[in-house]
């Protein structure tokens, strides 16, 4: 059975937009200081709780290179929080909420923090790559390619391109918490020799609460 040698910081948050109102919640306190910090953001309601322009994109940015800079991490992991775990619920949800890709929207934040001079990574496993026996970062990728180095809020001009067999899937998880508690395992799993520091950042209490008592 797998060590966990990392720690959970729960933390919640309005939109961004609002100069991040937030909460923050230590699960677990840290033994040492980690290396690695790993950052897990919802989308839907959080970080797009409107679509995501520039300015949102930075303030987000801002709010990670915060945390990073003030605990002095070597590296810092960037990963979906969000239940779009397939393309099919990534278009589904971007036509509903009409508020982009979250795939795009974390892909551009990497390379935002890259610009700032962090040593940021892109985790980009999604439970459809699980679900279909893909490798890991299969299905980000198919949605990066569709969509191209720009993004329009209408989501049928870039998702059409997709195959129609790559937005069939079944996956659903309604128990949130153990989502999070299966990406982070994953990304510890990488990293075995590494303590992490996870900061979950989500706009629904429940949620928090739920992932709280998943991992005490």
């Amino acid at each position: 059975m797998m060590k966990k040698i990392f720690i959970y910081i729960v933390m919640s948050a309005t939109c961004f937009s609002n100069n991040f109102a937030s909460e923050e919640k230590k699960v677990k306190e840290p033994t040492k200081r980690a290396e690695v910090l790993g950052f897990l953001l919802d989308y839907d309601g959080c970080c797009g709780a409107v679509y995501p322009e520039g300015a949102i994109l930075e303030e987000i940015a801002t709010l990670v290179e915060n945390r990073y800079r003030s605990s002095q991490y070597s590296k810092l992991i960037l990963a979906s929080g969000s239940n779009r775990q397939s393309l099919l619920l990534d278009k589904q949800n971007w036509q509903i909420n009409n508020n982009g890709s979250s795939f795009f929207f974390l892909s551009l934040l990497n390379e935002v923090m890259k610009k700032r001079g962090v040593n940021s990574f892109l985790y980009m496993g999604l439970q459809q790559d699980e679900e279909r026996s893909k490798p890991t970062g299969y299905y980000w990728q198919k949605a990066l390619d569709a969509i191209g180095p720009s993004i329009t809020n209408v989501y049928n001009c870039q998702y059409t391109r997709i195959p129609k067999e790559d937005l069939t899937s079944g996956w659903w998880q309604k128990d949130k918490s153990r989502l999070i508690s299966d990406i982070c395992s994953k990304i510890a799993k990488d990293h075995k020799e590494t303590q992490i520091d996870f900061v979950f950042v989500d706009d629904k209490e429940e949620i928090l609460q739920e992932v709280s008592k998943n991992i005490m």
